[in-house]
């Protein structure tokens, strides 16, 4: 068997034609598309890297450069640490060296590179693989989640007959059917006394998202939107951006009820995974959902570069620090005080890290200049 020729191609400042395509195909997730990146990581002057074996796509990332260092846009993508590997070689090689490349919201195969390289805690995901049917999926769910959707469902219908739910794509869907889903979050998030993320700056990127990608199953009574759920269609997969009810439907789990129906149209559309997005609740893995972290990954051509960028180093720690401290925050209701105190005391550990980190910079610098 002939073994497989793999080239990688770099289009400085340009996107080519086909890489909105691929990048759909190869990925499937949200943070992966041109769209997105434009939008949210200023996409717009960036490079491209693509990959292929035997002249097949098999990788496709845009990247910006600043200074000597590359940010890889894409996220929320699985790679190989041989993948990694590769592409970080082809930018070191460069006449004009680079000195780190750095990946966000990755989830690497291996922990190990031949470089030196960080890694830390920076994304999440609950990422839903869909059946080939609806009855296969009802038929996984576990016993009380099922008797509970039939239960809660039955009962809205009863109370209110004129229950709809239908589903909207792109065009089909109008900025005041998106306004009125995001409405419903904001209300609910105001219950809580909470204050919703999507200001109106994020309002406009969703409705703009929703005119390339946009799967939308809304629920009405009597005429009026009472639930909704914002997806994307991305590739051969379905990513979650706003599930929201009105309050008034609590006591009928309208929330769950909506999100579930729109997971049943995905997979009777063919789609391979459903992904929730950020934030860990308990419908979602009710829902079959699993969770997954994602890493921020940064690779330095030599300890060196490593020690010369070590404010990007502490910087990268310190935001996985944070972001951890976050989440135990958002999940302490539910975790008991041993797993909390285990839960404070590895963020503890981690910035203690960065002042060891910090107090040694200075000598270990100085040495290893000495060294080289």
């Amino acid at each position: 068997m002939t073994p497989a020729e793999t080239s990688i191609s770099i289009y400085e400042n340009n996107i080519p034609d086909f890489v909105e395509t691929e990048l759909a195909r190869l990925y499937g997730t949200l943070e992966s598309t041109l769209a997105y990146m434009r939008a949210y990581r200023g996409a717009e002057n960036a490079s491209t890297c693509v990959v292929r074996r035997n002249g097949e796509v098999t990788g496709v990332f845009l990247f910006q450069r600043d200074g000597r260092k590359v940010h890889v846009l894409n996220g929320g993508i699985q790679l190989e640490s041989k993948e990694i590997e590769r592409i970080v070689s082809t930018l070191f090689s460069e006449s004009n060296p680079v000195a780190m490349v750095q990946f966000r919201g990755v989830r690497m195969s291996c922990h190990k590179l031949r470089f030196p390289s960080q890694r830390s805690f920076c994304a999440e995901n609950t990422i839903l693989t869909l059946p080939d049917t609806v009855d296969t999926y009802h038929a996984r769910l576990g016993t009380s989640t099922r008797k509970n959707i039939k239960r809660h469902q039955n009962r809205l219908m009863r109370f209110a007959p004129s229950f709809c739910y239908r589903v909207y794509e792109k065009d089909e869907v109008s900025e005041k059917q998106i306004r009125a889903i995001v409405n419903l979050n904001r209300a609910r998030m105001a219950r809580k006394n909470k204050i919703s993320s999507i200001d109106e700056s994020e309002m406009k990127r969703i409705i703009d998202l929703v005119k390339r990608h946009g799967v939308v199953g809304i629920v009405t009574i009597n005429g009026r939107i009472c639930a909704g759920a914002i997806t994307f269609h991305i590739g051969e997969n379905y990513v979650s951006r706003v599930n929201a009810h009105d309050p008034e439907y609590d006591d009928y789990r309208l929330g769950i009820l909506c999100c579930y129906l729109t997971i049943c149209e995905c997979i009777r559309r063919g789609g391979r995974e459903f992904h929730f997005m950020h934030g860990k609740y308990d419908y979602k893995t009710s829902l079959l959902g699993i969770y997954q972290k994602f890493d921020a990954i940064a690779v330095y051509r030599s300890r060196i570069h490593y020690l010369l960028n070590v404010r990007t180093a502490i910087r990268i720690e310190l935001d996985a620090a944070i972001l951890g401290v976050k989440r135990w925050l958002l999940d302490k209701a539910g975790r008991n005080d041993g797993v909390a105190a285990r839960t404070i005391g590895s963020y503890v550990n981690r910035l203690r890290k960065l002042i060891r980190l910090g107090r040694n910079l200075g000598h270990e610098v100085k040495m290893t200049i000495l060294k080289e």
